[in-house]
């Protein structure tokens, strides 16, 4: 490697090094391993010069392969969520129907045609873990079916408030509440 007669004149080193160690590595009695040392000893870096690597090419497809592509977009369902959070709502009631002892959870098309026509919002007394955890955590898990899609966040909080809304009309047997609205509407975006 280091063998045959050395060139000082194409080695690159430091002003101190060169001041210093030139008579050294001038002498032909010293062996490469004892420049190594020498070398090493001085905390000495060696400048190395690399020739470039061309950068690798990057092929873009103009076919879609159907995937979800979260650079472009390319792949977003908007129908997908659209089966989703009707489907969620539905398993929810039905777990809601089966669990709950109370009769919150019994509506019906007739409770539910007179809350679409009737419209009267009220603000509910649900308690406080209900109102600030439960409905957020629905509306995040709403608003993850969409997002999960590739749907955009601002369009994703349209699937997670008209669930809250079809929720609110045809989910329970109370009056629909403004204040659930927007805790599972809006804070469940920020949650999820």
């Amino acid at each position: 490697m280091l063998g045959g007669n050395i060139d000082p004149s194409t080695m690159r080193f430091s002003v101190a090094l060169s001041t210093r160690f030139r008579p050294a590595l001038l002498s032909s009695s010293r062996t490469a391993a004892a420049l190594l040392f020498s070398a090493a000893g001085a905390c000495v870096q060696a400048q190395i010069t690399i020739p470039p690597v061309p950068a690798p090419t990057v092929t873009t497809s103009v076919e879609s392969d159907g995937a979800l592509n979260w650079k472009t977009g390319d792949g977003a369902s908007y129908l997908v969520p659209a089966a989703e959070v009707p489907g969620f709502l539905a398993a929810l009631s039905i777990v809601d129907r089966i669990t709950m002892p109370h009769d919150a959870y019994n509506s019906t098309f007739k409770s539910t045609w007179t809350f679409l026509h009737e419209q009267h919002w009220v603000f509910d007394t649900d308690p406080f873990g209900m109102n600030q955890f439960g409905h957020p955590y629905q509306g995040a898990t709403m608003f993850a079916f969409a997002r999960s899609s590739g749907v955009p966040f601002w369009q994703s909080l349209v699937y997670n408030n008209v669930g809250s809304f079809i929720w609110k009309m045809a989910g329970e047997t109370d009056l629909p509440s403004i204040n659930d609205q927007v805790a599972t509407g809006i804070a469940g975006a920020f949650l999820g």
